[in-house]
């Protein structure tokens, strides 16, 4: 058991020297979380706390030698796991120099920068650990295929020694076949004496008593809002911003039209549960208003950055933008609007919304409009009516936990608003059995996972645009790639990091398409047999779906 390291006092240090807000309740995280008392720990601190610091100070002091071997962040989002590594690579540089790009790496689909998870210092998505944790690190699903137990103890032996921060990671929650993997997830690394630390602003009380039975108990907590743990010049902070919430009963899509002046000279977020909509309505803005931008799920790596910078750039300097965005900017992604106008989502996702408004100390004033949406997918139907209902019965604190009788705090509101998916706890004990077992049980979660009954229920599809591989893949669903292959827009594939695109490879992936259609279970197992990254598409094709244009 390792000897207690005071990492506070590495935090004192970042401080000063990234010129950061110093946040007490930060210092007292570092407090509880303990790795020499490896287990789960929660941290429940508000939107704009600057949760991320933790993971900073926590990777800076493993570095030293003073705590675990190695420090891994998680996120749901990949966009949120490429900010916080460029974030983390911004400091590691001033602090470390050249060495810093050798001890740190960048590992989910399409960057492969710790292939077994064995750096010390790992930025992944939920999805890419859990694939290792199951006994399918996407290096050796090949292995899988053909029945074959791969070296997936490898990665998971390196897990047995570090400290995993998962960063909101009921975000990702959909529906049961996540939840299972959560559970199942974080069961695991506390078996194998892994340092837990779940990082959030939304995690339900539900949801966090679920953890808490499926894990025997905690090891350690620090609660926002609970046992009178505030912090009281953050309080005074957010008390001091004027942020109206109005609720409207009709659609977004049809109130657009009406904002379009009133947008002008501003900072706006935009927000769509759905692409399409999304889409439309940015093509629709961007003819009346100059500095419109886009971010979804269906962009490659270098659009997503170039589109985020520029955004950071703008909202440092005060300058006017229109953001028109999906989920992918719910967690982590650090900039200050004036206006949030969004569709209704589960209260959690509002509050991670809402916390893009007056987010930083200068903004005094904000503005948040929620819209009904035409439909409750990809979200709980029961939820988005549970919060479209509050928000117009009560005024909502969106940062804050001191509040006034008639006022309801945000923590209230998540409280009151959310629903988590019932799931079979035998299920769940039996996933864990076969996770933790070192010698069975691999290839059925690896037909769990490809026929979605664990981790995503839909299934993801990596796209690459012709002369743009370098720039990194898209993300889709079988049901768009299905229209992509409609409109003949598929034209080969890419395998080892190269474009093939003659007529028999474009073939070769119609039919990889049609196949994943029909069975996706032997469409993924034709990609991985073949030896294919991803679909290769036009980028006209690529331009109208990504931007409508």
């Amino acid at each position: 058991m390792k000897e207690y390291f005071p990492t506070y006092r590495v935090y004192n240090k970042l401080v000063k020297d990234c010129k950061w807000s110093e946040r007490p309740l930060l210092k007292e995280a570092l407090k509880v979380i303990n790795c020499g008392y490896p287990g789960v720990y929660i941290v429940k601190l508000p939107t704009g706390y600057g949760k991320t610091s933790l993971m900073f100070t926590h990777a800076l002091s493993s570095l030293a030698g003073k705590c675990s071997f190695s420090t891994v962040y998680a996120s749901p989002l990949r966009s949120l796991a490429d900010d916080v590594y460029s974030r983390w690579m911004e400091i590691a540089d001033k602090i470390l120099g050249e060495c810093s790009k050798q001890i740190s790496g960048l590992q989910h689909m399409g960057v492969s920068g710790s292939i077994y998870m064995n750096k010390p210092v790992i930025f992944t998505t939920l999805d890419t650990l859990s694939l290792h944790v199951f006994k399918n690190p996407p290096a050796e699903m090949r292995k899988s295929l053909k029945g074959k137990r791969g070296h997936y103890e490898v990665s998971r032996g390196a897990l047995a020694d570090a400290t995993i921060f998962l960063d909101e990671p009921h975000l990702a929650i959909y529906d049961k076949a996540m939840l299972k993997a959560l559970l199942a997830l974080i069961s695991f690394l506390k078996f194998i004496g892994s340092t837990v630390v779940l990082v959030t602003a939304t995690l339900p009380r539900k949801l966090e008593n679920i953890i808490n039975e499926s894990i025997g108990g905690l090891r350690g907590k620090l609660s926002y809002g609970e046992k009178g743990i505030v912090d009281e010049k953050f309080e005074k902070e957010q008390t001091t911003k004027s942020i109206i919430t109005n609720v409207h009963a009709t659609t977004l899509t049809k109130a657009v039209s009406e904002k379009i002046r009133e947008m002008k000279d501003k900072r706006v977020i935009m927000v769509f549960n759905n692409r399409k909509r999304a889409v439309e309505t940015y093509n629709n803005i961007s003819k009346y208003l100059d500095e419109v931008y886009l971010l979804h799920g269906f962009m490659i790596r270098r659009d997503r950055e170039t589109i985020e910078e520029d955004l950071r750039r703008r909202a440092r300097k005060r300058k006017e933008f229109i953001l028109i965005a999906t989920q992918v900017i719910e967690a982590g992604f650090d900039i200050s609007a004036e206006w949030l106008i969004t569709e209704a989502a589960p209260a959690s996702s509002l509050v991670q919304r809402a916390g893009r408004v007056a987010r930083w100390n200068k903004d005094d004033e904000g503005l948040i409009d929620i819209y009904s949406p035409p439909s409750s997918r990809p979200y709980n139907e029961e939820e988005i009516k549970n919060a479209l209902k509050i928000a117009k019965h009560y005024k909502i604190a969106w940062r804050n936990t001191i509040v006034a009788s008639s006022v309801l705090s945000y923590i209230d509101f998540i409280e009151m608003a959310s629903v988590v998916p019932k799931i079979n706890r035998g299920e769940v004990k039996w996933i864990s059995t076969l996770v933790i077992d070192p010698l069975r049980g691999h290839l059925t979660l690896f037909k769990r996972i490809i026929e979605g009954k664990l981790l995503r229920s839909s299934r993801i599809i990596p796209v690459y645009v012709e002369g743009r591989v370098k720039d990194g893949e898209a993300l889709t669903d079988i049901f768009l790639l299905k229209n992509i292959l409609n409109e003949k827009g598929i034209i080969g594939y890419v395998a080892e990091n190269e474009e093939r695109t003659d007529s028999r490879h474009a073939q070769k992936a119609e039919r990889i398409v049609n196949t994943l259609l029909k069975d996706v279970l032997e469409g993924f197992a034709y990609m991985l047999e073949e030896r294919i990254d991803g679909i290769l598409i036009k980028e006209e094709t690529y331009n109208r779906w990504a931007y409508g244009s």
